[in-house]
């Protein structure tokens, strides 16, 4: 998993700077050509997010559990290829509009080495749709997915 940019989000955690964290989290994940915007103005354009759409200050809040976070996810990093003993089935469900590139390659890696894995898109569906957007349609597909195994 790409983890370059945790130095400098750490850093800017340190220093109350919350903006400038999620600035480098947010080009780090992104996919191109949003990942190469210049951070200076992907500041701006959070600025606006923030105002237009102001549940978003909430993942301000959120970033310091969101290192803790990523901190487990690269822990393992590089020893993905034991989960190839994993027998029972697994689902991966994602939002096929979230653009992640952290998410994408999960599910590629994952299910490509994970025998009896199974990944299960919502096209239309952000990373946070999954549970915001359309809880009803994700519990129809695990439940469905739980009662045919």
């Amino acid at each position: 998993m790409p983890a370059h940019w945790m130095p400098g989000y750490e850093n800017s955690l340190a220093g109350n700077r919350p903006l400038d964290a999620f600035v480098e989290f947010t080009l780090a994940d992104a996919p191109p050509p949003v990942n190469r915007i210049p951070p200076w103005l992907m500041k701006q354009l959070m600025r606006l997010l923030l105002v237009l759409r102001p549940q978003y200050r909430q993942m301000l809040d959120l970033l310091p559990q969101n290192l803790r976070e990523w901190r487990e996810i690269v822990r393992p990093d590089g020893s993905y290829e034991n989960y190839r003993e994993i027998s029972a089935g697994v689902l991966f469900m994602y939002g096929g509009n979230s653009r992640s590139r952290a998410v994408t390659l999960c599910v590629e890696r994952l299910t490509a080495i994970i025998p009896h894995a199974e990944a299960w898109e919502f096209p239309k569906l952000d990373h946070f749709g999954i549970e915001r957007t359309a809880p009803a349609e994700v519990a129809r597909v695990a439940a469905d997915y739980f009662l045919k195994g």
